[in-house]
């Protein structure tokens, strides 16, 4: 149940730091030039879920930080195209300074988002729970089908200037990404004990995520914000609000009493990814992302720069859980 209350409190906060989150270019000017189309960005991460999808994948908080790096470097691969814009390194805690493109010369911005994503993708979806070899082999033939479509909109130069762009910023974002202070493991951990904390289900009990909420965030506001209590004051009462939801939950899931609905609803939500399981993380919450893009007709500046604050959300939400209620 622990677990349950601290991903709620995640989605909240995910909600209230999007509302934090510096806009890195005017909204007045954001629509003002020839956009790129973003649907080859859609492409990539209904791609990536789709790949994973077999796979058992990393535990949530680490997939959730995977993606928030991708995110922000996806918009950095893009944003010296964007009239009016800026790069999130001012704004973004300890971020340093991105590569910059040579603006004398030509850049088709699609070509860079393409290779950055590429590159991240196998930069961050690594170890036994990321890419297999036959993943990694995808996601080269999907970069590359996409800068054969590109070679209608740009000459050869344009494109592997462009193309050599995303990848130099894949990888300042990388190396960026390995002094966060995220460390998974739990070594020395203690579980705390009072009424509704975490228990060991497992002998010796498994713990990973222990010390999240010492990592940096992207936000500055983050490394004090407190995460909002609980909606529902913990209880064993059977007759409180907070017993009579946990069993609910409890019993639409269980073993003999689930319906297959139910199931796959469970299934679906479990971000544990998997066969028989379903998507992991952080497929959910980007996939609906994915959709309200695509049905309001988001081009690529706009696309990239939602992704970027989603990352921002998913990074610094289970840091703000977790070392307040570790």
């Amino acid at each position: 149940m622990k677990l349950l209350i601290k991903h709620s409190l995640f989605l909240k906060l995910f909600i209230v730091l999007l509302l934090f989150i510096p806009y890195s270019c005017k909204k007045s000017d954001l629509f003002k030039q020839n956009e790129e189309s973003a649907d080859f960005v859609y492409q990539w991460y209904k791609f990536m879920a789709e790949i994973q999808l077999p796979n058992t994948a990393a535990a949530p908080p680490l997939n959730y930080r995977n993606f928030s790096y991708i995110g922000v470097g996806l918009f950095e691969s893009v944003q010296p195209g964007i009239k009016g814009g800026s790069s999130f390194s001012p704004k973004l805690y300890q971020m340093p300074a991105m590569p910059k493109p040579d603006m004398s010369e030509d850049y088709l911005w699609s070509a860079s988002a393409n290779a950055a994503l590429a590159s991240m993708f196998k930069l961050f979806l690594t170890g036994t729970t990321g890419l297999t070899t036959a993943n990694r082999t995808s996601v080269d033939s999907m970069e590359a089908a996409n800068y054969a479509r590109f070679q209608s909109l740009a000459p050869a130069d344009v494109l592997q200037r462009s193309q050599a762009f995303g990848r130099s910023i894949a990888t300042a974002i990388f190396e960026w990404s390995t002094t966060d202070n995220f460390i998974f493991p739990s070594p020395g951990w203690v579980p705390p004990v009072f009424p509704g904390a975490w228990v060991p289900t497992s002998t010796p009990p498994t713990i990973v995520g222990a010390y999240v909420g010492d990592s940096r965030p992207f936000l500055k506001y983050s490394l004090k914000a407190l995460a909002p209590p609980i909606p529902v004051p913990y209880s064993t009462d059977p007759s409180s609000q907070f017993y009579q939801e946990a069993k609910e939950a409890h019993d639409l899931g269980g073993a003999t009493t689930a319906t297959p609905a139910n199931a796959a609803t469970a299934r679906w939500w479990a971000d544990a990814g998997g066969p028989g399981i379903g998507y992991p993380a952080p497929y959910h919450l980007v996939s609906i992302v994915t959709n309200v893009l695509e049905g309001h007709n988001a081009e690529l500046w706009k696309a990239a720069e939602v992704y970027a604050k989603t990352g921002i959300g998913m990074k610094d939400g289970p840091i703000i859980t977790f070392h307040i209620s570790s």
